[in-house]
């Protein structure tokens, strides 16, 4: 509805795909934050927050240093494998939502996520070393350029 709303203000045809899958991911974002706001925060304990906020600093930038490496290769997959894994993996939506979504399947849904993951895999194993630190913490590292 929001789509076919605003469909006049689409200067650029050719993008109509691009265009739909953004108002498709604005929608779901309003939805997750809606749904996490009504949820109780654990931190919100103040004898339990100042004994863990250190490490969970610390944990904090480890993940966003392997989510940035991670979301640069997933933006390497085609629209619609990167669209099943932003939806599930990220997002959080279910098999059905993320057919509501894309008005495919459920069926296709499971497929596409299948070979996005197998995919996503391929070119994490091409292009990234993954080792554990002394912490037993995963650590990605870039692999240096072939020749």
């Amino acid at each position: 509805m929001r789509a076919q709303a605003s469909v006049d203000t689409l200067r650029e045809p050719e993008k109509v795909p691009a265009w739909l899958f953004r108002i498709a991911h604005n929608l779901c974002m309003d939805h997750l934050r809606a749904r996490r706001s009504s949820r109780i925060d654990p931190s919100a304990d103040p004898d339990a927050a100042g004994s863990c906020e250190g490490a969970s600093v610390q944990h904090d930038l480890e993940r966003g240093e392997m989510s940035t490496c991670v979301r640069a290769k997933i933006d390497r997959l085609s629209e619609s494998h990167r669209a099943v894994i932003l939806l599930y993996d990220i997002q959080g939506l279910s098999h059905q939502e993320i057919a509501e979504v894309l008005e495919i399947e459920v069926g296709t849904v499971k497929v596409r996520l299948h070979r996005a993951r197998r995919k996503l895999r391929a070119v994490l194993e091409a292009d990234c070393s993954f080792d554990r630190d002394k912490r037993d913490v995963l650590v990605c590292e870039p692999k240096p350029p072939r020749e």
